[in-house]
């Protein structure tokens, strides 16, 4: 990320962490980090990106939320504004390059939550206060905080559909597309994610608890952001969205994992009825991925999703996408079957890399043992980015890879549109990133393609990260 005009850049001089990856945070740090302006920075030089490393992060405040999102409670009595979360938001980059972080505090000042990933593969932060108001920040990796017992399973339904459609050649609806906010270039784009969920997503993960559920959601978008903002210099911005109490119109979505039927109901449900929502994506959030017991003291949880492929701004059309007679209802849509179970994901760490996988595909990239690694070309079944999956093959005509032999990446992790979380690469997650290869063939392309059509620029940001 190009760093901030040196006056407007705040750099934190003699932090040092109280051992190997401990990093004090007094609270002047805090308030300042706080009350830092949307789009200005502050560095903090020995911030821990992973159990035994630290690295001086740049960080800056950011706005979560697009300027007209609004957050609803819909219950059988109907629906009622509630407000957003009073967090405030942060994402940072290592000086090198080699680490992400987005991290939260509470209308306080106290620490709230983070994540990121790093040379050392994905993390969570935590941070304990002391009698003086010092937070004590530390690192551990992503799998360590799965609490014993636990085990878990990730499946996207492209895997096994032809997801892939060329919109026709229409102008999109006005009500989609947001307002160009700028009248001059910006090398930064937005993109407006409207949020729906269903009542398991309420009821099993927050209790039905808005409060709970608005700051997850937000903090699963920094999450994300971490990988959109930094390879395809688009934010993606919250925006408005639908928490489900008791009811919602998504009874008859019972498959897991998510197949293409799923995605039908819920864009022709949205088409139909919010087609004055200002969005360019809608993502659905599922509480329906199940838990059950798998032994003594063994608990199985599955997450899953599905979505079309380079969909911007569609509200949605009829068309062929499965490859078979059935009419699809295509679109700018997605669907995220997180976890069932707050235990797992209690700060969205994993629910930001399953849709942001998903929303990757809205952007128009499949996945990377379907790509060609010298082209970006898909489907293909050789030369691909990785090998660490070989069951799609079959479904996609053999236009994926299907050798015998899976091999990891240097490192184990893969990049966000793998499936080496899947294989058991190390027992890592994905990193917040995605593949270079996927960037400048197709992603970067099509969101200079996109801007300022769909995605938006606004002038507030036109120079802050200049």
């Amino acid at each position: 990320m190009r760093s901030l005009r040196a006056a407007a850049l705040l750099l934190l001089i003699g932090l040092v962490p109280a051992h190997a990856t401990e990093l004090a945070l007094d609270k002047a740090t805090i308030g300042r980090l706080k009350s830092l302006p949307v789009g200005q920075e502050f560095s903090l030089d020995a911030f821990p990106v992973g159990p035994a490393l630290n690295k001086p992060v740049r960080f800056h405040r950011v706005e979560v939320y697009a300027p007209d999102a609004h957050i609803f409670v819909v219950t059988a009595e109907g629906q009622k504004e509630v407000p957003r979360s009073s967090r405030t938001f942060l994402r940072g980059y290592a000086h090198d390059g080699s680490a992400r972080v987005a991290m939260s505090l509470n209308a306080d000042g106290t620490f709230a939550q983070g994540n990121g990933s790093g040379p050392d593969g994905a993390f969570v932060l935590h941070a304990r206060a002391d009698a003086a108001g010092t937070h004590h920040v530390v690192a551990q990796t992503l799998e360590s905080t799965i609490p014993a017992g636990y085990h878990y399973d990730f499946r996207c339904g492209n895997e096994g559909e032809t997801m892939d459609v060329t919109a026709p050649d229409a102008p999109v609806a006005a009500a989609n597309a947001v307002t160009t906010a700028a009248s001059s270039p910006s090398s930064f784009s937005f993109g407006t994610v409207a949020v729906d969920t269903d009542k398991l997503f309420m009821s099993t993960l927050f209790s039905n608890n808005t409060t709970s559920a608005t700051n997850w959601i937000a903090q699963m978008f920094n999450t994300m952001n971490t990988m959109y903002e930094n390879d395809l210099n688009v934010q993606l911005v919250q925006g408005t969205t639908f928490l489900r109490v008791g009811t919602d119109p998504y009874g008859t979505i019972t498959v897991v994992p998510a197949d293409r039927t799923d995605l039908d109901k819920f864009g022709t449900y949205w088409n139909a009825h919010y087609s004055s929502v200002k969005r360019a994506f809608a993502t659905l959030l599922s509480g329906r991925g199940p838990c059950s017991s798998c032994g003594t003291g063994c608990v199985s949880c599955s997450a899953s999703g599905i979505a079309w492929i380079n969909q911007f701004c569609q509200s949605g059309f009829v068309g062929n996408g499965g490859g078979g007679t059935n009419a699809d209802f295509i679109g700018s849509y997605n669907i995220a079957q997180v976890f069932a179970s707050s235990v797992i994901d209690p700060a969205a760490d994993i629910a930001a890399r399953l849709t942001g996988h998903e929303l990757g595909h809205n952007f128009g990239a499949a996945h990377t043992h379907c790509t060609d690694k010298t082209t970006g070309h898909f489907d293909t079944a050789t030369n691909t980015i990785d090998t660490c999956y070989n069951g799609e093959g079959a479904s996609h005509g053999g236009q994926c890879y299907n050798g015998s032999t899976l091999t990891c990446p240097a490192g184990g992790a893969g990049s966000i549109m793998s499936y080496c979380n899947v294989t058991g690469c190390g027992g890592t997650q994905n990193l917040l990133q995605f593949n270079g290869t996927q960037i400048s063939a197709t992603l970067a392309p099509h969101v200079a393609a996109e801007t300022p059509g769909c995605l938006y620029i606004d002038e507030i940001f036109k120079n802050a990260f200049n």
